[in-house]
């Protein structure tokens, strides 16, 4: 066994190093498959601070080092179930959170959403304050049309994220569950988990559009024009929401002309000059 890890000490270190790699790609689109089939959806980005590459080597035991190895040649062989267990079971005997999210990141890679769900609440269970664990979660969550179970990682993520990462958020949550086979059902966990956000000043104008492109795609055309006359009323001049009243209205929705008056006042054409 040492001798066999003498021999392949530099492969198992340089798998190790790659691990501080991963996370640029892994904010890269990706492909994930599902039950009912491989969905395309970009990947949450990283952001959680990782410890000192240093400091955390020292802990390292040889049969940790070989498992890395054997988790990595496996996987790159095409053996990535066995790849992944073997990245799991050292993430959980090293307790390193950079191991976790490799394993998560081979279950995606290999289109196994099961076992990336298995994967991240691992993560999630030993780093229960990590933006990154809570971030994928939903994801997978999402992905696996498990949307009710989507809502309390949702609300994490919107407590969690300042106001610049909260709108850019809330923005990308149509496209997030834009595969939900309930287009109501999700919109009724998004309205839920915004609740807090909907008269925020600065992010409360973003929230009522995407409640109603939510709505919108739900069939709620009702339900879009409320969601996009509180949006004008909080700002006049939001662009999302004066998208979204031209949509209803080439969709039949009168109603929606009224609400535009104040925002092309607002907002001058300069080529009607």
């Amino acid at each position: 066994m040492l001798l066999l890890l003498h021999r392949f000490r530099p492969l198992a270190i340089a798998a190790w190093l790659a691990l501080g790699a991963l996370p640029g790609a892994f904010a890269q689109s990706g492909v994930l498959g599902s039950p009912t089939g491989p969905v395309s959806a970009p990947l949450p980005e990283i952001e959680d601070p990782e410890p000192a590459l240093a400091d955390r080597d020292t802990a390292l035991t040889a049969e940790l080092f070989y498992e890395l190895l054997m988790s990595e040649m496996t996987t790159s062989n095409g053996d990535a179930a066995t790849g992944y267990a073997l990245m799991l079971d050292a993430a959980r005997r090293s307790h390193d959170p950079r191991l976790y999210r490799r394993a998560s990141e081979m279950a995606l890679q290999s289109r196994s959403a099961e076992a990336a769900l298995i994967a991240i609440r691992a993560w999630n269970n030993a780093y229960p304050e990590s933006r990154d664990a809570n971030r994928y979660l939903l994801y997978v969550l999402v992905m696996l049309n498990r949307v009710n179970e989507s809502g309390e990682p949702l609300k994490k993520e919107l407590a969690r994220a300042n106001t610049r990462d909260k709108l850019s958020t809330i923005r990308a949550l149509p496209q997030l569950y834009a595969r939900a086979s309930s287009k109501s059902g999700a919109a009724r966990v998004v309205e839920e988990a915004l609740k807090a956000e909907l008269q925020h000043p600065a992010v409360g104008p973003a929230a009522w559009v995407t409640l109603g492109r939510m709505r919108l795609v739900a069939g709620d055309k009702a339900g879009a024009l409320q969601a996009t006359r509180e949006a004008l009323a909080l700002d006049h001049t939001e662009d999302g929401a004066a998208a979204l009243a031209l949509q209803l209205i080439e969709l039949g929705d009168s109603g929606a002309e009224a609400l535009l008056a104040p925002y092309f006042a607002a907002t001058p054409c300069p080529s009607c000059a």
